[in-house]
């Protein structure tokens, strides 16, 4: 193979840039939405994106099931070190949370509407600074079927905590901050909430698993045409993206 490779080194027009240095690359970070987007059986809407880049740039999935805002900021200094002068190869991030934040208060992953904001705020603010180059797609939470998440944790033996309703605050609070945060384009809403449906959660069912929260292959589906189509806006679509 170290031959063939060779070989193929010096008859080549361009050596990619993988054989001289980094790579450029996508971070996706978030929760259990962005972490089983991997998953082929359910179309993971990750696994689409990475397909439509392939020898384009990489994606470096960080999604951490049951989390919340706090929790991934806690963990951002661990994690962003990691890339070091790496970094300037980072096109663009996306950052989705808000689906675990917003459980009910007496459930552990809660976080306060108030401090999910100064949370959002604070891991965008480390994430440009790491990745001053890349462009930061903030995704808003989907809302859930409750009757089917109901039904789920009720096989398991525990409470429903979530609501359609309470998922909504949170989906607007991703808005305000996103519209903080829209100057020059660096930073830009993906809307999957209102994609989804909106508040209400009516025909959620069709675009999730049967617990009514995590994505089947429709939602995955949608959710990489929401993404592609941000990214087209920002000139950091796959055709505008060179090949390897």
């Amino acid at each position: 193979p170290a031959a063939a490779l060779a070989r193929w080194r010096t008859t080549t027009t361009r050596v990619p840039a993988f054989l001289g240095g980094s790579r450029p690359f996508a971070l996706l970070l978030g929760d259990s939405l962005t972490g089983r987007g991997f998953q082929p059986e359910h179309h993971g809407w990750v696994a689409s994106l990475s397909d439509r880049y392939s020898r384009k740039l990489d994606l470096v999935n960080r999604g951490y099931g049951g989390w919340n805002s706090r929790w991934v900021l806690r963990a951002l200094p661990h994690l962003l070190p990691r890339w070091g002068a790496d970094a300037a190869q980072c096109r663009w991030v996306t950052l989705w949370l808000g689906a675990n934040d917003a459980v009910d208060e007496w459930a552990k992953q809660h976080v306060p509407l108030v401090e999910f904001r100064a949370n959002l705020r604070a891991i965008i603010s480390q994430l440009r600074a790491a990745f001053p180059e890349a462009k930061l797609l903030l995704l808003t939470p989907p809302p859930c079927d409750t009757d089917a998440w109901a039904a789920h944790r009720l096989r398991q033996g525990k409470s429903s905590e979530r609501s359609p309703q309470q998922v909504g605050l949170y989906a607007e609070a991703v808005r305000e901050v996103a519209r903080e945060h829209a100057g020059g384009e660096s930073a830009v809403l993906v809307d999957i909430h209102r994609a989804f449906g909106g508040a209400d959660g009516k025909g959620v069912s069709s675009l999730t698993l049967e617990d009514g929260v995590h994505l089947g292959a429709n939602g995955s589906d949608l959710v990489a045409g929401e993404v592609l189509r941000a990214l087209d806006g920002l000139g950091l679509g796959v055709e505008a993206c060179a090949e390897d």
